[in-house]
């Protein structure tokens, strides 16, 4: 599941509502920009103490067991407010975000693999690459899995893995179709 168009994750994520998981998922975009890009403050972006929170968020591996310390402390952290502070309608963020988006020319075949249950990245967001990638004659080769989350996707009985090998053969081989 790719995250192709940052901008769109990034609002579908936002419109989502209150809980723990979204400035979980706002650290680990906004400290990495911020280290990237001048023109992203992170402390304009954060209340007041929410840099550091941010920061120790965005050094934990979501799936490991400090990740569960990462939803303690921006729990207790929301419970003055938000820990950010985010208009992506305008500004540096939506441009570094808009600017992200996965719309480069490229010549090698693609292939996108996403399950149908991802709770992080809106289906939808792989069909537009799919389909804009289509549009410009490149070979792209798009699979869903029912029934497969985020992770689920790439877990080792995931259809997924034999159908990515499979791929790379046909590659390989000269052999590569397109599903557009």
């Amino acid at each position: 599941s790719s995250a192709s168009d940052p901008l769109a994750l990034a609002q579908d994520i936002l419109s989502r509502g209150s809980s723990a998981v979204i400035p979980i998922i706002t650290a680990y975009v906004l400290v990495p920009y911020s280290m990237e890009y001048d023109d992203i403050d992170l402390e304009a972006m954060t209340r007041p103490g929410g840099v550091v929170i941010a920061e120790q968020v965005a050094s934990r591996c979501a799936t490991s067991a400090t990740g569960l310390v990462s939803v303690l402390s921006v729990s207790a952290a929301q419970s003055d407010g938000p820990l950010f502070d985010l208009d992506l309608s305008s500004g540096p963020a939506a441009e570094r975000l808009a600017e992200n988006i996965a719309s480069g020319d490229f010549s090698a075949p693609l292939f996108l693999g996403q399950g149908t249950d991802d709770e992080v990245i809106p289906l939808s967001i792989q069909r537009s690459l799919a389909e804009n990638t289509c549009t410009t004659g490149h070979m792209v080769t798009e699979r869903e899995y029912e029934g497969r989350t985020h992770m689920g996707v790439i877990a080792s009985d995931s259809p997924l893995i034999d159908d990515l090998w499979s791929w790379v053969d046909s590659v390989l081989n000269g052999t590569v179709s397109s599903t557009c």
